[in-house]
C-alpha cells in the first residue's frame, strides 16, 4: 500500500505545524511553566472549531509560550515578527510550526496572503495586534490591520487575556520573576457581527477586549513575584527622577531604585509597587504613572516644532532580505521628528543621508537598552544600535505620538 504524501505547500512557513515538533514544544512548556502553575479559563472556547482569529494581548516575552501551553499548536498558526526569521535555528523552528512572520514599517502583502491562507486551511490564527510588549503593564494602540483582515475573512474573533505576565517579566527585565499566571478567553465577534459592523468598529471591538493594566488588577489581588534583581536595568523605561527631574538619573538595583542627581530613592516589593524611601516628594508614582509622566514631558518639548530626538547610532545594520541576518554596514546620528526620522552618518565608507518617513511606520517597536529596526521605502531593512540605554524609549514615544495621540495608553 502506497502512502498518501502530505501537501509540500501546506509546509512550512504559515504552513500546517509539524505535528512532532508542536508536541515536543508543548510538552517542553508544560514543564517549564510548571513553576508558575498558571491557571487557564477556556469557558468561551467550548464548542469552537477553527478557522478562527485569536487576538492576544503583549505585556511580556512569555505570552505565545504561555498560549502555546493552553492551545493546541497543531491547529493553530502564529504570527511573529519578521525579526526572529532572521536567526538560522530560530527560523528553523518557526517554520516547521508554521510560524508566519510579519515586518513592521511596511505593507506586508505576503504576510496578509499566509494568513488569509491558514484560515482558509481551517486553522486558528493568533495574532498579536499590537505589535510590540507592553511598556508600562498597559495595552498599546494598534493599528485597524487587523480589523479589516476580520472583517475580510468573516470568520469569529476570539481574544485570550494573559495577567501577570507583564509583572512575571517587564520589558525593563533581562530575566523572568517567578509568581502566579493566568489566561482567559473570550468572544469578541461573531460572523453575523462582522456582516454588519465597519471596520473602525470592528477595530474598537478588538481595541476593548485587549485592554489590560497590570497594576490596576494586582491592587485587586496582590499577586507577589519572586526574583533577586527586580529594578535591574529598569533605567531603559523609567529615567526621569520624579522628584528633581532630571532625566537619565535612575538606577535599579536588587529591589532598589536612586536619582544619581539628587539622591532620592524608593523600593519596588514583590507585588510590583514602588515605595519612596528618601527624598522631598510625599511618594513616587508607580510604573503607568512614571511612564505616562515622560511622556507628558516629552508632549511638552514637542510643542517645538524644531525639537529632535537625537542619538548617536554606534552600530548600524542593514539587510536586504527580510529573511537574512543584519549585515554591519557603519555609523551615524539618528534624529527623529514629526516627518519622520533622519540618519546621517557612513554607510559603506560613504556619507549618506537616509529618510524614513512617519508615514511608513505602524509602530517603531524597540529592544530597550539595544536597538530599533525599521523598513525604508525601498523595502530594505535597517537596525540601529543607539548610545544610551534611555534612548531607544524616546524613540518608540515620540513615534507612537505621532501616530495614536498623545494619550500614554487607552485603559
Amino acid at each position: 500500500m502506497v502512502k498518501k504524501r502530505a501537501n509540500k505547500s501546506d509546509r512550512g512557513v504559515g504552513g500546517k505545524p509539524n505535528a512532532g515538533l508542536a508536541f515536543s514544544v508543548r510538552l517542553y512548556l508544560w514543564f517549564w511553566f510548571l513553576r508558575y502553575a498558571p491557571k487557564y479559563d477556556k469557558t468561551a472556547l467550548k464548542g469552537l472549531k477553527g478557522p478562527y482569529i485569536l487576538i492576544v494581548n503583549h505585556p511580556s516575552n512569555l505570552d505565545a509560550f504561555l498560549l502555546g501551553r493552553g492551545v493546541n499548536p497543531t491547529t493553530t498558526n502564529y504570527v511573529a515578527s519578521q525579526y526572529f526569521f532572521r536567526f538560522p535555528i530560530l527560523k528553523f523552528l518557526l517554520s516547521r510550526v508554521g510560524a508566519i512572520p510579519k515586518a513592521h514599517s511596511t505593507k506586508d502583502i505576503q504576510s496578509l496572503r499566509l494568513m488569509l491562507k491558514s484560515l482558509a486551511a481551517g486553522r486558528i490564527l493568533v495574532v498579536f495586534p499590537e505589535g510590540r510588549r507592553s511598556m508600562d503593564g498597559r495595552g498599546s494602540r494598534f493599528s485597524e490591520a487587523m480589523a479589516k483582515l476580520a472583517k475580510k475573512s468573516g470568520l469569529p474573533v476570539v481574544s485570550a487575556m494573559m495577567t501577570g505576565s507583564y509583572l512575571v517579566w517587564p520589558r525593563w527585565a533581562d530575566h523572568p520573576a517567578v509568581g502566579p499566571l493566568s489566561v482567559s478567553f473570550r468572544r469578541v465577534l461573531e460572523p453575523a457581527d462582522l456582516k454588519v459592523l465597519t471596520v473602525q468598529e470592528i477595530h474598537s471591538r478588538m481595541m476593548d477586549a485587549l485592554r489590560f493594566d497590570e497594576y490596576a488588577a494586582n491592587r485587586r489581588d496582590g499577586r507577589k513575584y519572586r526574583t533577586k534583581d527586580r529594578t535591574g536595568h529598569i533605567d531603559r523605561l523609567l529615567h526621569a527622577c520624579p522628584d528633581c527631574g532630571a532625566c537619565e538619573a535612575i538606577r535599579g538595583h536588587g529591589d532598589n531604585l536612586a536619582c544619581s542627581c539628587c539622591g532620592a530613592s524608593a523600593i519596588m516589593d514583590q507585588t510590583g509597587f514602588i515605595r519612596r524611601l528618601t527624598g522631598k516628594g510625599t511618594a513616587w508614582p508607580q510604573v503607568p504613572e512614571w511612564f505616562s509622566l515622560q511622556r507628558a514631558i516629552l508632549v511638552t518639548s514637542m510643542a517645538d516644532p524644531a525639537f529632535r530626538i537625537q542619538a548617536g547610532v554606534n552600530a548600524l545594520g542593514r539587510a536586504t532580505n527580510p529573511n537574512r541576518p543584519m549585515v554591519p554596514v557603519g555609523s551615524g546620528q539618528a534624529s527623529l521628528g514629526r516627518e519622520g526620522l533622519v540618519f546621517t552618518g557612513q554607510v559603506d565608507g560613504k556619507h549618506e543621508t537616509i529618510l524614513f518617513p512617519i508615514s511608513l511606520m505602524d509602530v517603531l517597536p524597540v529592544a530597550l537598552g539595544k536597538h530599533f529596526e525599521i523598513c525604508d521605502e525601498n523595502g530594505v531593512y535597517w537596525q540601529f544600535a543607539l548610545d544610551g540605554d534611555a534612548k531607544a524609549v524616546l524613540f518608540e514615544q515620540y513615534a507612537d505620538i505621532c501616530l495614536y495621540g498623545e494619550g500614554s495608553s487607552w485603559v
